[in-house]
C-alpha cells in the first residue's frame, strides 16, 4: 500500500479493518478462490482502477500510519487512561 500498489486481501478481521473494499483495496471472502480470481482479473484488466486503488491506499498509509499520527494517538490513549484513574 505504501508503494501505491493496489492490494487484494481476504476479509479476515485484521485486513478488513484496514482495507475499505473498492477504495483502498479489494476484499474477497476468506477461502473463496473464485472471488479472489475475479478480483485479480478485474485489476488486471482495469488500469484506471489499479491506479485509483493504489493512490487511495498510499494516501491512507501516509495519513493513518505516519509516526506523528500514530504517536499522537498513543499519547491520547495514555492521557485518557490517566484521566480515568
Amino acid at each position: 500500500m505504501s508503494y501505491g500498489l493496489p492490494i487484494i486481501v481476504s476479509d479476515v478481521k485484521n485486513f478488513s479493518n484496514e482495507i475499505e473494499d473498492g477504495k483502498t483495496g479489494m476484499l474477497f471472502e476468506d477461502g473463496n478462490i473464485k472471488m479472489l480470481t475475479e478480483k485479480m482479473k478485474l485489476l488486471a484488466e482495469n488500469r484506471l482502477l489499479r491506479r485509483r486503488l493504489g493512490e487511495n491506499a498510499k494516501n491512507h498509509i501516509i495519513k493513518e500510519h505516519n509516526p506523528e499520527y500514530v504517536s499522537s494517538r498513543v499519547l491520547q490513549i495514555y492521557r485518557n487512561c490517566l484521566e480515568k484513574k
